[in-house]
């Protein structure tokens, strides 16, 4: 199936939250083509793993097929439409284009006579959840890979290097009481908005310029929640916290820090997400041959490093060469009418192939 085709039917797939059934569609297309195929499945979210054969080098395309649940579209985002150099649709920059575009160019390798393996892994888990059930659940089903390229949207520029996550979920306690004896109770939310306010005195906002937010530490507070009613003291608040901080910041020694902390202050908390940052150098293999493999399809090749996080994180503290490099700018990911162009996905998919051979090899005698 023609790349474009393929990510207009990826599209019309409900694959919101993890639902599988765009896998029971992509399967028999890779079955069809005669190669291996695993099924993972971890706490009800299913993964796919694809190769070919097992020999040499290994270069893994990794993509996540969940999407976000759908915003307020005027049109129904399960029907793709283009318009020009448009493909419109729930997912279709974030990340099924993409996605599309790592399939056939994996196809287009896997019969290559290479003196390397290519693999192949489709996960879940990505959108909504911590990569617990997707990408790091395929990790022990596969060979340790040399190199891994995830499709994520990067308007085809090479992003090298991302900041370390660290979400966290905090717990104030109080003492509830009717406000009759308000001086008497302890208020929980209010022993959490003093704590909020402190953290936040110690993390900057995100602005100036690129290489400046990358190694600036950032706090978002994403969701706060306690109490039971307008006439009782609040015994309990929680809140969910998002750190992104620079890669030379050890985050198990932020999270020790942040024990004693909890300590002085008074709260507790729970690590919801938690993963170290990285920055591949410039003079890497992989991204010295993505450079090259951009330059030869007239793409002018910029290097980036991220605030967000994606997959390639997990691969990246295995020891693997990593970049995320995919259709689309991250800016129209999770929007309402989101959409991707169609020549960037058309490159893409000729990035991944042309990419493939110069990490692989042509195999010889």
């Amino acid at each position: 199936m023609k790349t474009i085709d393929l990510a207009k039917k990826l599209i019309s797939i409900d694959s919101v939250d993890s639902k599988p059934e765009i896998l029971d569609f992509i399967e028999p297309l890779l079955h069809a083509k005669g190669v291996t195929i695993k099924r993972v499945k971890k706490n009800n979210v299913e993964n796919l793993i694809a190769f070919k054969k097992e020999i040499g080098k290994k270069l893994l395309f990794n993509a996540h097929y969940d999407t976000i649940p759908a915003g307020d579209w005027k049109t129904d985002p399960f029907k793709p439409r283009v318009t020009g150099d448009r493909l419109y649709g729930l997912g279709s920059c974030d990340m099924k284009a993409g996605l599309a575009a790592e399939i056939n160019a994996f196809l287009r390798l896997a019969s290559q006579e290479l003196s390397g393996s290519v693999y192949l892994a489709i996960v879940g888990d990505e959108e909504l959840g911590s990569g617990k059930n997707g990408a790091q659940a395929v990790i022990s089903h596969l060979p340790k890979p040399d190199f891994v390229v995830t499709g994520e949207p990067s308007d085809l520029k090479i992003i090298r290097g991302q900041k370390s996550l660290v979400e966290l979920k905090i717990i104030t306690k109080g003492k509830a009481i009717h406000v009759d004896r308000v001086e008497f109770g302890v208020n929980a939310i209010k022993k959490m908005f003093k704590l909020l306010n402190y953290l936040s005195s110690r993390f900057s906002t995100e602005d100036g310029l690129e290489d400046d937010r990358f190694y600036k530490k950032t706090m978002n507070i994403g969701m706060i929640s306690g109490g039971h009613a307008a006439n009782i003291v609040p015994d309990y608040c929680e809140a969910i916290v998002d750190f992104r901080l620079p890669p030379s910041l050890n985050v198990k020694s932020f999270i020790k820090d942040f024990e004693l902390l909890a300590e002085q202050l008074d709260f507790t908390f729970t690590t919801q997400a938690v993963s170290q940052g990285f920055v591949e150098p410039k003079d890497a293999f992989l991204v010295k041959k993505s450079v090259d493999s951009l330059r030869e399809l007239k793409v002018f090749p910029e290097l980036l490093k991220e605030s967000g996080a994606s997959d390639a994180r997990f691969f990246y503290e295995l020891g693997s060469q990593v970049i995320d490099l995919g259709p689309g700018p991250e800016s129209l990911a999770h929007c309402a009418e989101e959409f991707v162009s169609i020549r960037e996905t058309l490159i893409a998919e000729e990035f991944y192939f042309n990419l493939g051979r110069k990490l692989l090899g042509e195999k010889h005698g």
